[in-house]
């Protein structure tokens, strides 16, 4: 368990919805009063992300960060900056 409520208990699906987005509306209010642009986010987008900008400034060892055992795995899983092209199936 990553993140737990004040009774040490893992959340409710509708306890996490709850609490991330009041967690979101309160970092976009914060966001517009300080004049920056806040864009939502999920949990899902946090580690292409943590892969992807670190990959951007030019850091080339990534795997520790994530638990992979080779970079092949992170490139092919998290790097956001690539564009997946497929062919269209009939």
């Amino acid at each position: 368990m990553i993140f737990g409520n004040t009774a040490g208990q893992k959340y409710t699906r509708s306890g996490w919805t709850t609490i991330w987005t009041r967690s979101m509306v309160y970092c976009e209010a914060k966001a517009e009063a300080e004049g920056f642009q806040f864009e939502r986010f999920s949990l899902a987008n946090m580690r292409p992300k943590a892969v992807t900008t670190p990959k951007d400034c030019g850091e080339v060892n990534i795997k520790d960060a994530t638990g992979h055992a080779s970079e092949r795995m992170v490139d092919k899983h998290y790097d956001i900056r690539k564009i997946h092209r497929s062919k269209a199936t009939e």
